[in-house]
């Protein structure tokens, strides 16, 4: 510390007071914030040595966040290459395609089964009918 004062051509008293000052305002940094008091950072030089050591621990961090970021990012465009579009493009319109084709599948099954409905009904009512009549003439040959 003495070669600092030197090179600066500061007055060795001079220097002393200075050094003395500053410990004093760091005791009283120091002081109170044992006393709860926020306590700016120009006062307590541990502040600025604390904030440092997070930066660098935030900066490493973010060096391993952005790797990660990086692995993310080549895995959506691995499967946003346009290959991969086309293969799904082709696979939808396959999909549509036999969704058409189940439709009109179903049309026409639906149109047979209200043919299915309509013949049942009217087999039922000629059925109805004849059973009807039949215990007519049966009741008219007791009479």
């Amino acid at each position: 510390m003495i070669n600092y004062i030197e090179f600066l051509n500061v007055p060795t008293k001079v220097a002393i007071v200075l050094v003395g000052l500053f410990l004093v305002i760091q005791v009283i940094g120091e002081l109170l914030e044992f006393k709860g008091k926020v306590v700016p950072e120009f006062v307590k030089i541990r502040k600025v040595f604390q904030r440092r050591k997070k930066e660098k621990v935030l900066i490493h961090k973010m060096g391993e966040t952005l790797d990660k970021v990086q692995v993310t990012l080549n895995d959506l465009n691995q499967h946003y290459s346009t290959d991969n579009i086309r293969m799904r493009d082709d696979w939808i319109r396959l999909v549509n395609s036999k969704l058409e084709q189940y439709d009109k599948s179903i049309s026409e099954l639906d149109k047979k089964l209200d043919k299915n409905n309509s013949d049942t009904l009217s087999i039922l009512i000629d059925n109805k009918r004849s059973s009807i009549r039949s215990t007519k003439t049966l009741s008219q040959a007791t009479i």
